[in-house]
């Protein structure tokens, strides 16, 4: 799941050559009624903000799928992970997320 996900987020911010520069905080809680009514963000967004925690509603999961998505990448809706990323890719780390563990991934045969 964390390899869909991955694949998803990656083909919408990878193409648009933001994924470093794009800044990942949490979205605003409104403080007063007016905010939390208002038809439009009360609050600035830039061009390069993203909101991960409204990552969720995009996937469109539901019911078991939702429930065992959290169980298991609950990570990738907080800021925080993508934060981390970014710090770790700026330090020249690579970073391999792969789809399956290591017990059920494609190995060489032997001849």
């Amino acid at each position: 799941m964390k390899f869909v996900v991955g694949l998803v987020l990656g083909l919408v911010l990878v193409p648009l050559g933001m994924y470093l520069y794009l800044t990942g905080s949490s979205v605003p809680v409104a403080t007063t009624d007016d905010e939390e009514l208002a038809a439009e963000p009360w609050f600035y967004v830039g061009d390069r903000d993203i909101f991960p925690e409204e990552f969720l509603p995009f996937l469109g999961l539901t019911g078991e799928q939702c429930r065992v998505f959290l169980a298991a990448h609950a990570d990738l809706l907080k800021p925080e992970f993508w934060n981390a990323m970014q710090q770790q890719q700026r330090a020249g780390a690579v970073v391999d997320i792969f789809p399956y563990p290591p017990s059920r991934r494609l190995r060489p045969v032997a001849e």
